[in-house]
């Protein structure tokens, strides 16, 4: 059976803190032979509880599944750094604890985390446009790296490496640094986006770096139209317009203006209904007319810059003809008055029930 290697050669701390540090982040995952050989290893010595806690960590995974993802080094080289900052030898033969070193360990752990979850950046996680245009993602590697990929949603559309090479699956997909001589930051356009490429978008750079995801959400605007077009009407008569807005998606969002000043949403109601992979909606308002008004109906979505709107104009005239009284009760054989008041200038009066005759007066 083999000898356990010697103390000399495993358990010397030769490196400083911020040296182990720097060193353990950069190597490779050792293999669990070599683990479980450096464990035996330590069964020599009489530092039970260590060697219990580093057996639990390796034989239950929790090691492989937790800490090892999280700090990016290999299993042998964590355990080995962390034996030789508590374990200091002392004549080859006994064994003693140092407390101050749990303070560089800790200098390590965090060395290891923050520094991997920096590497890598993917931006905007959250991206909302119109069809048609283009859609701008960017990704940001400290350190180096060779290849990058781009998925958008289940298909990989793109291939860059650091060389500047692409391999694409369409020319609708490109690729190319943020900047000349920059090769930290990385774009990547959809050209004339599609609400096909609706879903999740994601970058993966080859090694210990991983990937990212966004989410892209892509929005199509329709048509917006007042039925009726300009109307005349009379001073505080209750008007009514309708506008029509088609093929939009998602629902639109409808709001009123009269005269460039928001109208009250409690003025106006809006319906909508699905069309095949549309949505339309009728919006219908109610004013009371007091003067003069241009009426403007906006529908919008979150990805337009500026609502899509039409408008129409109300003319607003005054009351021009009173007739009075509009009811009279009166006895037969009695004399009966109706007074009409006109407004303006006007040529013809006609009088008379409807079903018998009328008395026409002339100017």
């Amino acid at each position: 059976m083999r000898s356990p290697p010697k103390t000399s050669e495993n358990f010397r701390p030769t490196l400083s803190p911020s040296e182990a540090a720097k060193g353990r982040c950069q190597q490779q995952r050792s293999s669990n032979t070599s683990t479980e050989g450096f464990l035996l290893s330590l069964s020599r010595y009489r530092h039970q509880p260590l060697i219990i806690l580093l057996q639990l960590l390796t034989l239950t995974n929790v090691y492989s599944y937790f800490l090892e993802p999280f700090l990016n080094i290999g299993a042998v080289d964590f355990l080995r750094t962390a034996v030789s900052l508590f374990i200091l030898q002392d004549n080859n033969t006994s064994m003693t604890v140092s407390w101050k070193p749990w303070t560089a360990l800790f200098y390590i752990l965090f060395k290891c985390s923050t520094g991997v979850s920096q590497q890598f950046q993917l931006e905007p996680l959250n991206s909302t446009v119109l069809q048609g245009s283009d859609v701008r993602f960017n990704a940001t590697v400290e350190g180096d790296w060779r290849v990058m990929t781009w998925d958008v949603g289940d298909f990989q559309v793109l291939t860059f490496t650091v060389n500047g090479t692409i391999l694409r699956s369409s020319p609708r997909f490109s690729a190319g640094f943020c900047s000349a001589g920059d090769k930290t930051c990385v774009e990547f356009i959809i050209h004339s986006v599609t609400r096909k490429e609706t879903g999740p978008v994601e970058c993966t750079v080859q090694g210990e770096y991983g990937s990212k995801t966004a989410q892209l959400n892509v929005q199509e605007g329709g048509t917006v139209h007042i039925t009726g077009g300009d109307v005349t009407v009379v001073q505080d008569q209750l008007v009514e317009f309708q506008c029509v807005s088609a093929a939009w998606f998602p629902t639109p969002t409808v709001t009123w203006m009269q005269n460039d000043q928001a109208v009250d949403s409690s003025l106006y109601n809006t319906s909508s209904m699905a069309d095949a992979d549309f949505f339309n909606a009728t919006s219908v308002l109610k004013l009371q007319a007091v003067r003069n008004a241009t009426v403007e109906c906006r529908a919008t979505v979150p990805a337009l810059t500026n609502p899509q709107s039409s408008s129409v104009f109300m003319v607003v005239v005054s009351q021009q003809f009173q007739l009075e009284p509009l009811n009279s009760t009166v006895l037969q054989g009695s004399d009966v008055r109706f007074n009409a008041t006109v407004e303006g200038d006007w040529r013809v009066m006609t009088w008379g029930r409807p079903e018998t005759f009328r008395f026409s007066l002339s100017l």
